[in-house]
């Protein structure tokens, strides 16, 4: 597996779903490999031949996309999903980044959040992962809910504005999340 994105989805990788996700396939030999650059998402990526040098070397059997940093550029994932595809034909996971600008246990926020604009992010990451048969998991979501349901306050799981503290990456959100979704 190659996870490729920004300081977001490095939190994603450095959260040991790997490990957690290995121990669910004990059959199986998983190598986890981040390709990650801060603040960098695929509008990087997709320029300079990075994808050659840096992703399709590596001849994932999954490629995640993940992060934060795509600047919106639905067509910039499609270019370096679609490359990467053509060096090797592998599965593709699509990720939404797990914090959004908003709040979710502020409740009229969060539902305008996430059901108000039909451009928005989540939605149009599904789009395309429908269109290029990938699977999307939208972190966001399933991140907001956790947390709601926890009774704890967002920063509660944030190092800062934009990161994943400890247990923010561990057990009970990020690694849980993506080994679950990995798994059988």
């Amino acid at each position: 597996m190659v996870i490729l994105g920004d300081s977001i989805a490095n939190d994603t990788w450095r959260s040991c779903f790997g490990e957690r996700l290995q121990e669910r396939l004990p059959r199986t030999r998983l190598e986890l490999t981040a390709v990650v650059a801060g603040g960098k998402g695929c509008w990087w990526y997709q320029h300079s031949n990075r994808v050659a040098r840096y992703v399709v070397p590596l001849q994932p059997d999954l490629l995640i996309i993940a992060g934060i940093s795509h600047s919106h550029d639905i067509e910039g994932i499609r270019k370096v999903l679609r490359e990467v595809r053509a060096g090797r034909p592998c599965d593709v996971l699509l990720c939404t980044g797990p914090f959004g600008g908003v709040d979710p246990t502020n409740a009229e926020k969060w539902t305008k959040e996430r059901t108000g604009d039909p451009n928005s992010w989540h939605i149009r990451l599904a789009a395309l992962a429908r269109e290029e048969k990938a699977a999307f998991l939208d972190v966001q979501l399933l991140w907001g809910d956790y947390t709601r349901a926890s009774g704890k306050p967002v920063d509660w799981f944030k190092r800062d504005p934009i990161h994943a503290n400890a247990r923010g990456e561990g057990e009970a959100v990020l690694e849980y999340f993506m080994a679950k979704y990995l798994s059988p």
